[in-house]
């Protein structure tokens, strides 16, 4: 989803929810690698993407959350991985 704040700037929001664990949990970094390449070739359009991973169900939160993900990827700064309450604060605070 794509979600404009209030100086008008888009961000690209992607949200994924697991209930309970499961091995599916690679799909994160490959859609924070993903989102990066949309944000990249915008031009501008996106300032930012963001996947929020929401539920109980996320074993490796704090890996994927955290340093860990972020330094793997080439273009961190185009995209963060945030729990639901972290993305929700940031947004009631307007600091997307």
């Amino acid at each position: 989803m794509v979600a404009q704040d209030s100086r008008g700037r888009c961000h690209v929001i992607a949200v994924r929810f697991r209930s309970v664990p499961s091995a599916a949990e690679d799909v994160v970094p490959y859609e924070a690698i993903c989102l990066a390449d949309v944000v990249q070739r915008s031009r501008g359009r996106y300032e930012r993407a963001y996947v929020v991973l929401a539920g109980e169900g996320w074993g490796m939160r704090s890996f994927l959350c955290g340093a860990g993900l972020r330094d793997c990827l080439a273009d961190s700064e185009a995209v963060d991985v945030l729990s639901l309450d972290s993305f929700a604060l940031r947004a009631a605070h307007g600091r997307l």
